[in-house]
């Protein structure tokens, strides 16, 4: 895949398809090629795409890396954050960043008091909301749903919100105020990002990043609307963090039946299946350590980008969840570049997951949480 790359410490202009982007790089703890690269769509809102490369949702990322970034967001928040601590990550493309951090930072801290909630595209059957909007989204409405017991999130006094990027902080914003009623004893809020593009504010937000900068976009073109009609649906919860969740993810041991036989060296890919990306990182992680072979993940997703750029190549499928919105995955123009592509999905198997595998030559694993 031919790289766009992103110079440190000069401040580039790119030529983007509707527009011109000016990025400046005034710090970062890795090399900002590692962390990302650039991606356009058709979107009025926002028409660039800042492409992680350390996510595993547009481009594949080996497990190990997923760990090392994990680790090193996790140590980015001070010590001794008062407790109990809420973690909070951001669907879809975040999903499996920010519950890999809470993770992390649960695993160097097992005895204090903390609960980690993702985001979600898709509403939960009879459980409580907290709607807000993603402002430059494709699909700006989402939901934080509620824990059924909420005594630990009323009590909880640091609210800590991860996403892979801030352009704005206009997001965590309008997640922050509508959270608000429901932590009445919150005492301090910290961001925390892979890259912060977002301009300095006088809030009292600690903000936490690998890399941080600025960026200017002038627009050259009219960018077409982009509309997105989702059926309204509702899905049963899966015990992964929609509803809460107090500690590292565990999978049922049946998925290493379904799994089949890895062999040591061999290449795999793990597909994730929208916002559904993190429990396939726990089992990469697991299959990685288990077979000996090179594990990477990659997950489907619903933003639909254009190809360029960091994006070469792009596939569209049928929606997992039946909600009839495309899904898309991006950068794997031939399926024979891994040995195995094993696809993970949260509920039974429908037949947008079948076709999706047919045409991958994958194999469908239901990953259930451990009981």
């Amino acid at each position: 895949m031919r790289a766009f790359l992103i110079t440190y410490p000069a401040m580039p202009a790119y030529r983007l398809p509707y527009g011109t982007l000016s990025l400046r790089i005034d710090h970062a703890d890795l090399p900002p090629d590692e962390l990302f690269a650039l991606g356009a769509r058709a979107n009025p809102r926002r028409a660039f795409l800042f492409v992680s490369k350390v996510l595993g949702k547009h481009i594949p990322v080996p497990v190990a890396t997923l760990g090392r970034i994990h680790r090193l967001l996790a140590a980015k928040l001070p010590a001794g954050l008062p407790a109990p601590v809420l973690f909070i990550g951001m669907a879809e493309t975040a999903t499996a960043l920010a519950q890999g951090v809470f993770e992390a930072w649960l695993a160097a801290r097992p005895a204090t008091p903390a609960l980690y909630l993702h985001t979600s595209r898709l509403r939960v059957r009879d459980a409580a909301i907290c709607p807000f909007e993603e402002s430059h989204s494709h699909a700006a409405q989402q939901w934080l749903h509620l824990p059924a017991d909420r005594r630990l999130l009323a009590a909880a006094q640091s609210l800590v919100l991860i996403d892979d990027e801030l352009s704005t902080g206009d997001t965590f914003r309008a997640l922050a105020a509508a959270l608000r009623p429901h932590l009445p004893a919150l005492r301090a809020t910290h961001w925390l990002t892979l890259t912060d593009f977002s301009p300095p504010a006088a809030d009292g937000i600690r903000r936490h990043s690998l890399l941080r900068g600025s960026w200017h976009y002038e627009a050259t073109a009219a960018v077409p609307p982009a509309a997105v009609q989702e059926a309204p649906i509702t899905i049963a919860d899966s015990g992964f963090g929609r509803l809460g969740i107090r500690q590292a993810v565990r999978l049922a041991p049946a998925v290493w039946r379904d799994a089949g036989d890895i062999a040591a060296g061999a290449r795999v890919l793990v597909l994730g299946s929208g916002e559904f990306i993190h429990p396939p990182a726990v089992f990469a992680r697991a299959l990685a350590a288990r077979s000996g072979a090179a594990v990477f993940l990659q997950s489907s997703s619903r933003s639909p980008a254009l190809v360029w750029g960091a994006l070469q190549h792009k596939r569209r499928f049928a929606d997992p969840y039946d909600a009839d919105v495309p899904y898309y995955l991006y950068n794997l123009a031939d399926p024979r570049a891994y040995d195995h592509i094993l696809i993970c999905h949260e509920h039974p198997a429908n037949a947008a997951l079948r076709a999706t595998a047919a045409s991958l030559g994958a194999r469908l694993l239901h990953l259930r949480a451990a009981g």
